[in-house]
């Protein structure tokens, strides 16, 4: 968890400068004013590039969520949505073996 904290600092921290800097500063300059813009684009793309690595993240920490990533990137739409039907009802099987009375078999 402290892996994915620091990659959202890290890849969050240049944009939330930039801002504060084109919101509390006086550019005098056009080439202030250039620098700026550059450093908020920079800022922008490091925010992009943290929610395009985010799936690739959870994908090598959670085995239910990298088996499924793999075959949305695989193209295999059927096996995901049948697979995930799977997984709630053994959810839910689980979860009523586990809580008998929560069941609505027990009523």
């Amino acid at each position: 968890m402290h892996r994915v904290a620091r990659i959202l600092i890290v890849c969050s921290l240049p944009h939330i400068i930039t801002l504060h800097i084109k919101f509390y500063t006086k550019l005098d300059t056009l080439q202030e004013k250039l620098d700026l813009s550059a450093a908020i684009t920079i800022g922008d793309e490091m925010m992009f590039l943290k929610v395009a690595l985010d799936a690739f993240i959870y994908a090598w920490r959670l085995t239910k969520y990298r088996r499924s990533l793999k075959m949305v990137l695989t193209c295999h739409a059927n096996q995901v949505a049948s697979e995930a039907t799977e997984m709630r009802t053994m959810e839910n099987f689980t979860f009523q073996q586990q809580n008998p009375e929560t069941s609505s078999h027990h009523v």
